[in-house]
């Protein structure tokens, strides 16, 4: 069983991200405000061709616009920024994966003002442990579901942990070591309720966004899976509202669904 063994960030946000505007923000906070993140090599096709010189951001916005990607070796990060298109209506889509010996503090201030800065309606950082991958291909084989819900190209044998637009207008494919609800969610799950939770740490970023974080750090839920999965599981009966994903119920089960504004 092969996977990705990679710290992954999701950022959903209902902005048209296309816009130089945006851009320009963006690219300031990878290279700028959190260096750990800025690119090597960036494009909008792989094999990455552009070596990203300092200095030179508007070489780099050049390329905004259309799905822009970037990577970087040592500490090996890859990103992927997904924009807007198409006849149904979606979100602009931040994807990063990282290497898992990243400082945690710096990934959770990083999600933090990305989500606020972007109006996000979701984000998440987490480590999928190799538990918790065997236990959803469990399910998989025994036709409970389609690989296709959680996973990223699964045929390959390459597991990455991905929540899309589509995704979140079906269902919350679950709840992630550091999750941001924004607005949407807020509104389905109410404040109270939220900042409630029996979670590690929760916290009112700004008006309708808050940040649940389930323990210290994403790795324990490599060195003790079946304690955190318990205790993300207590959370997720605690918010009730039939909003996530359950393996238990048929494929047309209809989830309770926030209103998107997309």
């Amino acid at each position: 069983m092969k996977r990705l063994d990679r710290i992954a960030i999701n950022i959903l946000t209902p902005l048209n991200m296309a816009s130089r505007e945006y851009g320009d923000d963006f690219v300031e906070l990878i290279t700028s405000e959190f260096p750990f993140l800025s690119p090597d090599k960036y494009g909008n096709l792989e094999p990455l061709r552009n070596t990203y010189v300092e200095g030179q951001k508007d070489r780099m916005l050049d390329c905004w616009g259309n799905t822009f990607i970037w990577s970087r070796s040592r500490p090996f990060v890859e990103g992927d920024v997904h924009f807007r298109r198409g006849p149904r209506p979606t979100h602009s889509w931040i994807v990063i994966r990282l290497d898992k010996k990243v400082n945690i503090i710096d990934v959770v201030r990083f999600l933090q003002k990305i989500a606020v800065r972007f109006g996000a309606d979701f984000a998440s950082v987490h480590y999928m442990a190799q538990e918790e991958v065997a236990e959803i291909l469990g399910d998989l084989a025994n036709g409970v579901s389609n690989p296709r819900l959680l996973f990223d190209n699964p045929r390959n044998g390459l597991h990455r942990n991905i929540v899309t637009s589509h995704h979140l207008q079906r269902f919350l494919p679950n709840l992630y070591w550091a999750t941001i609800f924004g607005p949407p969610y807020v509104d389905l799950f109410g404040k109270e309720l939220l900042l409630t939770a029996p979670a590690f740490q929760v916290t009112e970023l700004a008006e309708k966004c808050v940040y649940m974080q389930l323990s210290p750090n994403p790795l324990d839920f490599a060195s003790d899976y079946a304690s955190q999965n318990r205790s993300r599981q207590h959370i997720k009966d605690y918010l009730d509202h039939d909003a996530f994903l359950d393996y238990s119920y048929p494929l047309d089960h209809r989830y309770s669904v926030p209103t998107f504004r997309i």
